[in-house]
């Protein structure tokens, strides 16, 4: 659930209404008052509903995948940094630091934040940058678990894709897990 709680923010999550729209995502409008039925310990003048937000775990998700991946005959090569790609007539050729050379008719990368790296290395311009930002979902206990019914976030700022007022790049999310406490927490 999406929550405006200015002005700014409710033209702002117009916008996003729109563009939800123009994507197919089933949503649900909320006024200040449907929104209080909904949630009674948030406030906000309104909010965009999204019935099928959900937290999923990557990892259960990316092992299943890979599981299938493999059973239809796939080969998975990890800890192997990519330095170098190439295509020619038949597939691809992937060259690693580690001094591994692979060839493949079909290329599946799940390269994540170096996904733009590996555009460029095929000599393609990616028409995106990664840009990391860390987020982080806190599990309550089970006696404070009842505060909120949805997972609720608020309205990006302008240009930002990310949602959360304290949503920054953060380059050295991975190095630094001694994350600065915002204002509300």
């Amino acid at each position: 659930m999406l929550v405006a709680t200015s002005e700014l923010e409710m033209e702002r999550l117009r916008a996003l209404w729109e563009r939800t729209a123009a994507n197919g995502i089933e949503r649900e409008w909320l006024n200040a008052m449907e929104l209080r039925e909904r949630e009674p310990n948030i406030t906000g003048l309104g909010g965009i509903f999204v019935p099928s937000s959900g937290i999923v775990s990557y990892r259960n998700v990316t092992a299943a995948m890979a599981k299938i991946f493999q059973a239809r005959g796939g080969e998975i090569i990890y800890n192997a940094e990519v330095s170098g790609l190439s295509e020619h007539k038949n597939g691809v050729v992937i060259r690693t630091r580690q001094g591994g050379e692979y060839e493949a008719s079909t290329l599946i990368s799940c390269s994540g934040l170096m996904a733009d790296r590996l555009v460029k290395m095929l000599g393609l311009e990616p028409g995106f940058i990664i840009c990391p930002f860390r987020g982080e979902y806190f599990r309550l206990a089970p006696e404070h678990n009842q505060i909120v019914n949805h997972l609720i976030y608020p309205i990006p700022g302008p240009g930002n894709a990310v949602f959360g007022r304290a949503s920054h790049p953060n380059d050295r999310w991975q190095r630094d897990r001694r994350a600065k406490r915002g204002a509300g927490f």
